[in-house]
């Protein structure tokens, strides 16, 4: 009866470990279904791209690029009429095909996040990684554009882009599309309202991509944290040298960017709940030691 009594409570407290430990779970088996998708999206655009330059011929994925980029040209100049809040789901659907709605990949390094990225800001594609914002520029670049992507603040125990305010400014952020990897740093950050859809309008004459999801973290989506960020220009080497001549000639000018402060952070409760799971999961273990050897 005795060994009953402590099989039966062994279980009951595995039980209890599994659901302190079910969010980490849950982000490991997400974090490897996406590295398989990203690494089949890598694998496939390689092949399609070869296998057309082979056979001297266009490759499907050139009549996509330009579809795209007079999609980016005509909401520049229509000055994004239809634009909506990531979360509202109501946003105009792209009428851009893609299998899957994927058209690449989004890797942080500051955030160690690197998830799919989506064509769509619809529910079914926030929750598989991160998702093109309707009615903003699609993700190949270029003057006039700003590909705004949403993400979830954390979901069903993934993190997403819950770990967002690790980034700073100077940070990059690199966005792999079918035919080249887009390379962004950080240059502001702010919180705005849910409904100040301005804020992620494209500014003209720049090439932007402006991260965005909820704020603060588990506070019910009452405010939109925004991260703007600048394409680094691709510079030759001729030209690297010629500004290295010049600032060894002129004084160095230096321009400050001040990053919103004036708002409530999530990294307390954020630290606050990891360690309350990780003390719960330390006194089961505990328990179930205390179990098995009285």
């Amino acid at each position: 009866m005795r060994i009953v009594k402590k099989l039966l409570g062994c279980m009951l407290l595995l039980a209890g470990l599994g659901v302190f430990l079910a969010p980490d779970i849950g982000s490991y088996l997400f974090d490897k279904a996406n590295q398989e998708i990203i690494t089949e999206f890598q694998q496939q655009t390689e092949d399609i791209v070869l296998s057309h330059q082979q056979e001297e011929e266009a490759s499907p994925y050139d009549l996509l690029y330009y579809q795209m980029q007079a999609y980016n040209e005509r909401i520049f100049l229509e000055k994004q009429e239809n634009i909506r809040d990531a979360w509202s789901f109501t946003q105009n659907p792209f009428q851009i095909k893609l299998e899957d709605d994927l058209i690449g990949y989004v890797e942080i390094p500051a955030m160690e996040v690197s998830v799919p990225l989506y064509v769509g800001a619809t529910e079914e594609n926030m929750a598989r990684g991160a998702a093109v914002l309707g009615e903003t520029s699609l993700p190949i670049g270029g003057s006039n554009t700003n590909c705004v992507v949403a993400g979830h603040r954390g979901y069903n125990g993934i993190p997403y882009f819950r770990e967002i305010e690790k980034l700073g400014l100077g940070d990059e952020v690199i966005v792999t599309n079918p035919w080249e990897q887009l390379t962004y740093e950080v240059t502001e950050i702010k919180v705005i309202e849910p409904n100040e859809l301005d804020a992620v309008l494209i500014q003209e004459g720049k090439d932007m991509l402006t991260l965005v999801t909820c704020h603060p973290y588990r506070g019910h989506a009452r405010y939109r944290y925004l991260v703007y960020c600048t394409r680094k220009s691709v510079e030759t080497k001729e030209q690297t040298a010629e500004v290295e001549a010049v600032s060894q000639t002129e004084p160095e000018q230096e321009t400050e960017i001040h990053p919103q402060t004036d708002f409530e952070s999530s990294e307390p409760g954020i630290k606050r709940e990891r360690i309350l799971r990780l003390c719960g999961a330390v006194v089961i273990v505990g328990m179930i030691v205390i179990l098995v050897v009285i």
